[in-house]
């Protein structure tokens, strides 16, 4: 039920008109125990892998129309899973230095 609503609010978002996980959760009347909206985001991750092309910013949600906004997209999360792996590897190696491990 909140998954189609949410598909159908998406689908009205583009980049230059994103909304955030809130504002969706708000729209179709999903009820969040938490302010980081984990079961809307859900849903979204579930409709990305259901097949709907959607992106996440610093300004909310929106649905890819275009080559280029997929490429931008894809490249931000590249480099977010660069600075993670980076991230990971510097606290490994503090826990290490500190005889944690």
């Amino acid at each position: 039920m909140y998954r189609d609503a949410i598909k159908t609010e998406l689908i009205k978002h583009d980049r230059f008109n994103p909304i955030k996980a809130a504002t969706l959760a708000k729209v179709v009347g999903l009820k969040e125990t938490d302010t980081t909206c984990p079961t809307t985001r859900d849903h979204i991750t579930g409709l990305i892998a259901d097949g709907l092309p959607v992106a996440a910013g610093n300004s909310g949600f929106f649905l890819i129309n275009a080559a280029g906004e997929m490429q931008t997209y894809l490249n931000s999360l590249m480099k977010r899973q660069i600075a993670l792996s980076q991230r990971i590897l510097n606290v490994h190696n503090a826990c290490k230095k500190a005889g944690i491990v």
